[in-house]
């Protein structure tokens, strides 16, 4: 999102930029669903890498303030990380399907317990909360019971159909700004 300092109203800020910034996540999202396998399994590879670069300035940060009392839980914490990412980039396939049954459950799990806060009386039956849950619920168990199938693409479809939700969001934005910019600049 933009600064919050930032009003509509800022010369700064062109509609014409964020349709743009919408055209090409729109278009990121099309390219992604052409090649769901290959966007999974390259976003599991970074994830592992970037558990191992995590995990070695742990290493560097838990040498370099012994006297910290909590020196020996971060160390712990970075030979996870650094054993996860290992694992992840020796064999990115298997860690791509075990991600998607991990998020498989999550949806399941999430999704019950967002139903059941709904009906609580705390929500007071808050039906986007219900429909949430209920959504999520049914997304995990589909991708459940798919699985290990569902582990080739689900990762790579949910990136890119975030990139389309995220381009359509931008579109949406930048075409009300560029409408309200021209009102502004009609003389009264």
């Amino acid at each position: 999102m933009f600064h919050s300092s930032l009003k509509i109203e800022d010369s700064r800020l062109s509609g014409g930029w964020f349709v743009a910034l919408g055209l090409v996540s729109i278009i990121l999202g099309i390219l992604g669903f052409g090649s769901a396998t290959m966007l999974s399994q390259f976003s599991t590879l970074v994830f592992g890498i970037l558990l191992l670069i995590a995990g070695g300035f742990q290493v560097v940060s838990s040498f370099r303030f012994k006297e910290w009392t909590g020196v020996a839980l971060n160390l712990l914490m970075a030979i996870l990380q650094i054993v996860t990412g290992g694992l992840i980039l020796s064999n990115p396939l298997e860690a791509t399907l075990m991600l998607t049954l991990v998020i498989a459950m999550y949806l399941i799990v999430s999704g019950v317990f967002r139903v059941v806060w709904g009906f609580s009386p705390v929500a007071r039956g808050n039906g986007l909360v219900i429909v949430s849950g209920m959504v999520s619920t049914f997304l995990g168990m589909m991708v459940w019971a798919q699985w290990p199938v569902s582990g080739l693409w689900f990762i790579g479809v949910a990136i890119a159909a975030d990139l389309m939700v995220d381009g359509i969001q931008w579109l949406a934005f930048g075409f009300a700004l560029s409408k309200r910019q021209r009102q502004q600049v009609k003389p009264a």
